[in-house]
C-alpha cells in the first residue's frame, strides 16, 4: 500500500527486490514483506573454513565430502539477504575457477570452458535448489577432469614444494604451513601428497636440503659455525650437532678437522 504517486517507484523497487527471495522459497511461492523479518541482518562472513574443505575435497576427488561442504556453506549464507547469497555464489564460482586452474597450470587442460558454461547457465536460474544442482554437476565434472590428470597434478604440487624449499631453505620460518600458504594449498593436502610421492615429510626434506648446504659450505668455505647455520636457516644448538652426526656419521668437529687435514695435503 502506498500513500501517493511519489511512493510508487520506491515501492516497485522494494517489491522487485522482495520477489528475489523466490530463490529460497521456490517457484509459485507467495512472498509478503513480513518474510524480510526472517533475514539475518547481522554481520555477514563467508564460511571460509568450509570453503577450504570444499576445495580440498575436490582436489582429492571426494565428491560426497565436497557436496557436504558446499551444503554447509549454503546453509549459512541462505539465512542472509539475497545480495549476500548471490555474492557468495559468485565468489565461490571464481574461487573454484582460480584454485583449480592453478592446480592444472602448465597442463593442456584448463577450466575456462567448463566455468564459462556454468556462469552462463547459473545466471538464468531463479531458485537456490536449481543453483545447488548446477554446483553439484560442476563438482562432478571438475573431479572427472582432475582424475585424468592425477599423476600430473601430484607432480606439479611436489615440484612446486621442492622449488619453494630450494629457493627458501635459508628462511628460519620455512615450514609446511608457510609453503602450503605460498602455493595456495592446504597443509593437510600438501603433507599427504608429498609424503606419498617422496617417502619423506616436508620437514625432513627441508632438513635434508639444509644439511646438504651445510656440507657444501663446510667443504668450500671457512666461517664460524653460526655463520654457516645462519645461511641455511638453522639455529646453533645441541640439536644441530646431534643431527649433523646422524647425517654424516661423525661429529662436526671431526668433520672440520678432516677437512683441515686434507686442505693441508694430509691423507
Amino acid at each position: 500500500t502506498v500513500n501517493g504517486a511519489s511512493q510508487v517507484n520506491t515501492m516497485y523497487i522494494n517489491t522487485l527486490q522482495l520477489s528475489m527471495y523466490r530463490m529460497i522459497l521456490g517457484h509459485s511461492s507467495i512472498i509478503s514483506p513480513s518474510y524480510l523479518n526472517n533475514i539475518n541482518t547481522g554481520y555477514f562472513k563467508f564460511p571460509s573454513s568450509k570453503e577450504k574443505i570444499l576445495l580440498d575435497s575436490l582436489k582429492l576427488g571426494n565428491i560426497q565430502r565436497a557436496i557436504q561442504a558446499y551444503n554447509d556453506i549454503i546453509s549459512v549464507v541462505s539465512s542472509y539477504s539475497y545480495d549476500n547469497i548471490m555474492a557468495s555464489v559468485i565468489y565461490l564460482t571464481f574461487t573454484l575457477y582460480n584454485t583449480l586452474n592453478s592446480i592444472v597450470d602448465n597442463s593442456p587442460v584448463n577450466f575456462s570452458t567448463v566455468f564459462n558454461k556454468f556462469i552462463s547457465d547459473v545466471g538464468i536460474l531463479e531458485t537456490l535448489e536449481e543453483i545447488n544442482e548446477m554446483f553439484i554437476g560442476l563438482f562432478k565434472e571438475v573431479i572427472a577432469v582432475l582424475d585424468t590428470l592425477d599423476s600430473q597434478k601430484t607432480d606439479n604440487v611436489i615440484n612446486s614444494v621442492i622449488a619453494y624449499i630450494d629457493k627458501n631453505y635459508h628462511d628460519k620460518n620455512l615450514c609446511l604451513n608457510s609453503i602450503a600458504d605460498a602455493i595456495s594449498l592446504s597443509p593437510t593436502y600438501v603433507r599427504r601428497l608429498f609424503k606419498e610421492a617422496t617417502g619423506k615429510s616436508v620437514s625432513e626434506y627441508i632438513m635434508d636440503k639444509r644439511m646438504e648446504k651445510v656440507k657444501y659450505l663446510l667443504d668450500n668455505t671457512y666461517m664460524n659455525i653460526s655463520d654457516y647455520l645462519d645461511r641455511v636457516g638453522l639455529e646453533k644448538s645441541n640439536y644441530f650437532y646431534t643431527i649433523f652426526k646422524k647425517y654424516f656419521g661423525i661429529s662436526l668437529s671431526t668433520y672440520r678437522l678432516d677437512i683441515s687435514v686434507k686442505g693441508n695435503g694430509g691423507e
